[in-house]
């Protein structure tokens, strides 16, 4: 949601700074000026004519110190930026040729679907898997943080071995409703005047001072699943020295991290093979899903391939935080708006997922 505005600067700075190094190392190694050395194309030419590819001195650069200001390159000689370019992976997703997560396939994988808790908050105390022991298709269930993973030789059949499980949990003892969520949202608004995000002018005094009545409209904005095409889904294969991991993610090196944490394994253990996503909308950035699988596969000792259901997304998904928004303005006799006051109420998206981002 904000990858341009929090990135554009950052990133082409770090371009430019490896562009410049890579010059100076292609310069030092033909023995001219760096100023006469130009990359393009991923191949560094000097004013005679002589070439280098990257990887001949990508060696040398990364010995070299890091530019502070190297020097970006001008609007006008944007190749790529502003201007139309086709989509490399329209064709695979036109012709039903690209790999998703949830068509990743090893040999010898399993599938599991997950019992979690009917409310937020909730821990399990016990289970009872001892009646899906005589079917010949299941293979384990396994206690882990979220619930109870059932695991068979279909997600079919995990799924419908899921269903004659007992399950005992401890809920929280208050269970917190939209209406209560809201109820206390109301309470903050009248309590707490906030942060000011952006003032102009002096709104209350513009409608304190109006010809006319001020106008006051309160609204509510509901928590919302993201609701993806593709629901959650990962293909986990943990061993004793490595994970690998085949997951459409938006994060793949926060879903690294979520893995070492249930595995105990370091990063460079963990290896994540990202696939397309079918549809993100910052759910990926979380990588519950992913966690939930390496933790599985740690306890099932093979390749296990997790499906989320429809319902386990929409029951368990990390939603659009629900905010409560008290407007006022004032109008002119003419219907221009004079001024405007808006008062959000609601927690910080950023809030959410930073757990699965720190190491």
């Amino acid at each position: 949601s904000n990858s341009l505005s929090s990135a554009w600067k950052p990133i082409r700075v770090a371009a430019a700074a490896v562009r410049e190094m890579l010059e100076k190392a292609a310069a030092d190694t033909f023995g001219v000026d760096a100023s006469s050395v130009v990359l393009f194309d991923g191949v560094l030419t000097n004013d005679a004519g002589q070439t280098l590819n990257i990887s001949e001195v990508i060696a040398i650069a990364a010995k070299q110190s890091v530019p502070s200001e190297p020097a970006l390159k001008a609007k006008q000689d944007f190749r790529f930026i502003g201007k139309h370019s086709s989509r490399l992976d329209a064709a695979a997703k036109v012709q039903g040729t690209a790999n998703f997560g949830i068509d990743a396939s090893v040999d010898d994988m399993v599938f599991a679907v997950v019992l979690r808790s009917p409310a937020i908050g909730g821990r399990l105390k016990s289970f009872d898997a001892s009646e899906l022991n005589a079917d010949k298709d299941f293979i384990g269930a396994y206690q882990i943080d979220t619930g109870v993973a059932v695991v068979a030789t279909s997600s079919w059949k995990a799924r419908k071995l899921s269903e004659k499980v007992s399950l005992d949990w401890d809920l929280p003892q208050e269970l917190i409703s939209t209406k209560a969520a809201f109820e206390l949202y109301r309470d903050a608004a009248s309590k707490d005047d906030g942060d000011v995000v952006r003032e102009v002018g002096d709104a209350q005094e513009a409608i304190d001072n109006s010809s006319n009545d001020a106008i006051e409209l309160e609204f509510e904005m509901p928590f919302l699943a993201h609701a993806t095409m593709e629901p959650m889904n990962c293909l986990a294969h943990v061993q004793e020295d490595r994970a690998d991991i085949w997951a459409s993610t938006q994060g793949p090196d926060i879903a690294q991290v979520s893995v070492a944490k249930v595995t105990h394994l370091d990063l460079d253990e963990v290896h994540i093979h990202n696939q397309f996503i079918g549809g993100g909308f910052g759910r990926r950035l979380n990588q519950d899903f992913i966690g939930e699988a390496a933790e599985i596969s740690m306890a099932a000792k093979r390749p296990v391939k997790l499906v989320w259901s429809r319902e386990d997304d929409m029951k368990n998904d990390f939603y659009r935080p629900a905010t409560f928004h008290r407007l006022q303005a004032s109008v002119s006799d003419s219907g221009e708006v004079e001024a405007w006051k808006h008062h959000v109420v609601g927690p910080g998206v950023m809030d959410w997922y930073i757990w699965d981002a720190a190491p």
